[in-house]
């Protein structure tokens, strides 16, 4: 009796576009019956099946749960233990995941870059214009998470207490607006309005620009 066949093992490139679906979606992701899910399950096929540059006759001998809705659907689930805002319990991830986590989670700036650098050219043009409109993070959005979650504490840590409140009446009033506003709009005020030079230079130094 011959084996069933068995799903081939995830790729980095299929990986980094699955933790840019979590973390667009998170905490509430789409049903697995949902466009998104689907969509994202027609994808995540095509960049595997590009990286791996299989024969027709190989596609053709893949189990009919290859990446299907209801894998892809389980499969964002084993991003939740590397999330540290994710309390619950018995989950587990692989170690490529827990790579990926910790590669690119917190370094939006550069998961936008192995999106567009190693991800995007993989999917074919219109399926990549559905992606865009349905999930798909836009540079600024990549920027705007940058600044916020990983610019805005170093920023706040060198602040005074008065200055303080200052970043947080700031930030509010940016959140009251009808549009979100720019990472560039988040930095210049928070220079304008707090930071020397000498704590401008810190913030540079840290983050490495």
């Amino acid at each position: 009796m011959s084996e069933k066949p068995r799903n081939p093992t995830w790729t980095e490139e299929e990986h980094i576009f699955l933790l840019n679906f979590y973390l667009r979606f998170r905490p509430n992701f789409p049903s697995k019956k949902s466009e998104e899910i689907r969509l994202l399950s027609e994808i995540i096929k095509q960049i595997h099946f590009k990286v791996t540059s299989l024969e027709e006759e190989e596609i053709q001998k893949l189990p009919a749960t290859f990446r299907n809705s209801d894998g892809v659907s389980m499969k964002l689930n084993n991003f939740l233990p590397s999330d540290p805002d994710y309390h619950g319990e018995g989950l587990r991830s692989t170690k490529a995941m827990e790579i990926i986590w910790d590669r690119y989670a917190d370094n939006p700036k550069k998961l936008s870059q192995a999106m567009n650098s190693r991800v995007l050219p993989l999917i074919d043009p219109l399926l990549r214009s559905k992606a865009k409109e349905a999930f798909l993070l836009s540079t600024d959005e990549f920027q705007q998470q940058f600044y916020l979650d990983e610019l805005y504490p170093i920023i706040y840590s060198l602040c005074s207490p008065s200055e303080k409140e200052g970043m947080e009446e700031l930030l509010l009033g940016f959140s009251e607006l009808d549009t979100d506003p720019k990472p560039e709009q988040i930095l210049e005020k928070a220079i304008s309005f707090f930071l020397t030079e000498k704590q401008y230079a810190i913030i540079l130094s840290r983050k490495g620009f």
